[in-house]
């Protein structure tokens, strides 16, 4: 179940490109109304296996009829992937989806979504919890993941404009168990797994700044852990590191 959240502006430390896109601030007020395309392009495998259709022409246009002027496409990845590398034929139909939405003149978010939780259920380093009980996990090797599908989706849309905008994830940590945690019954995410998010969020980052273009300044927005509101703060603290410079993020609650 995908929430469509709110996105509030961030900023980066570093020099900003020559020839820059738009910063967040100035993209932000035109973003307007948001719909989220969802149980779609995020379904594990098929995008048709939930029982919706494949997003059309028509169904993207009634968005943009409605009012709308922000379209959220969760997507999954990993599972269009094979030894590391993303299906050139799930590329091309992500991108058929994403330019039906700026055909309408709409701005498109594009995320990594939950996926099998390869990312999402994992944000942790050595042993913690994820659905199937105790688990043993390497940061360092889900966050060389995140940063190589980056790279491959990066590098498809490099050429497009500010109309696009990546997001790293949707809801890290959301599936942490109900185990008698402190966090209201919930595993804890505390400022340990905050580093963790950090590095998640800063190898998409350093993916996409890598390959250049309008990618170097492209919008990206980054999730606070669980993206829940509440937690905003522990991603304020420990925000991370963007090597385009100051204004090119968003943080997301939802």
């Amino acid at each position: 179940m995908t929430r469509f959240g709110m996105f509030g502006i961030a900023f980066g430390l570093a020099a900003t490109a020559a020839f820059a896109l738009p910063k967040a601030t100035e993209i932000y007020p035109d973003m307007g109304l948001g719909y989220n395309i969802g149980n779609t392009m995020e379904v594990p495998g098929n995008p048709t296996l939930w029982g919706n259709p494949f997003p059309d022409a028509a169904y993207v246009k009634a968005i943009k009829d409605a009012g709308f002027n922000t379209v959220r496409i969760p997507c999954a990845w990993d599972s269009h992937a094979s030894n590391g590398t993303i299906n050139a034929g799930w590329l091309d139909s992500v991108k058929t989806v994403v330019d039906l939405v700026i055909n309408n003149g709409m701005y498109a978010i594009l995320n990594s979504h939950w996926d099998g939780g390869w990312l999402e259920d994992h944000v942790f380093d050595g042993k913690g919890f994820d659905k199937t009980g105790e688990v043993t996990v390497s940061a360092a090797d889900i966050a060389a993941k995140q940063e190589s599908y980056w790279k491959q989706i990066a590098t498809k849309f490099a050429e497009y404009d500010e109309h696009l905008i990546f997001a790293s994830a949707n809801e890290p940590g959301v599936n942490d168990p109900w185990n008698g945690g402190s966090d209201n019954g919930q595993w804890a995410f505390d400022e340990a797994r905050m580093q963790v998010l950090k590095s998640y969020h800063e190898a998409c980052l350093k993916a996409v700044r890598s390959t250049g273009g309008n990618n170097a300044t492209r919008i990206v927005v980054v999730q606070s852990p669980r993206t829940e509101i509440d937690k905003s703060p522990l991603l304020a603290s420990m925000y991370p590191t963007d090597p385009a410079g100051e204004g090119y993020t968003m943080a997301e609650v939802h």
